[in-house]
């Protein structure tokens, strides 16, 4: 039987260590880059045009299963985000905190959105999909969160 403190479990420690400090200094700078795209009377239409790049323009077009192609993306930028923020914190018990808080700012972003742009408006179907996707990408983060420290207990 081996020692469950040994040697793979300092590995693990010290990789997600690692990853949660790449994080750390990514975050900034990803997130600056998210909201100044979010402010960005161009913003709907790099994503049309990224999407027919990817050759899943028409796809996203007619969205999936009947649901907005926008809201979507919503979805999966504010999950991520979510995770990143969450898994960054390393410790389960503030990733809810976390989750009011990027709420909060993406509710700020919508309403900036209406006053910093001439074309994009403040849309309620925006803020139900970034809560969605922040609630998906914290229940995320702290699943992980709990494995691993549930694993370096071990």
């Amino acid at each position: 039987m081996s020692n469950p403190t040994g040697p793979q479990v300092h590995v693990a420690v010290s990789m997600v260590t690692w990853a949660r400090r790449l994080v750390l200094v990514a975050l900034p700078f990803v997130f600056a880059a998210a909201v100044a795209a979010s402010l960005s009377d161009r913003a709907p239409f790099l994503l049309e045009r990224g999407a027919f790049r990817l050759g899943v323009g028409p796809r996203l077009a007619d969205g999936v299963a009947g649901i907005d192609p926008f809201a979507l993306a919503h979805v999966a930028g504010w999950a991520a985000i979510a995770f990143a923020v969450g898994f960054a914190t390393g410790r389960v018990s503030l990733v809810p905190l976390v989750a009011v808080a990027l709420v909060g700012v993406g509710y700020g972003i919508e309403i900036a959105q209406q006053r910093t742009t001439s074309i994009r408006a403040y849309e309620t179907g925006d803020i139900v999909a970034n809560a969605v996707g922040v609630g998906l990408g914290s229940l995320a983060a702290a699943i992980v969160l709990a494995l691993v420290a549930t694993r370096t207990r071990a």
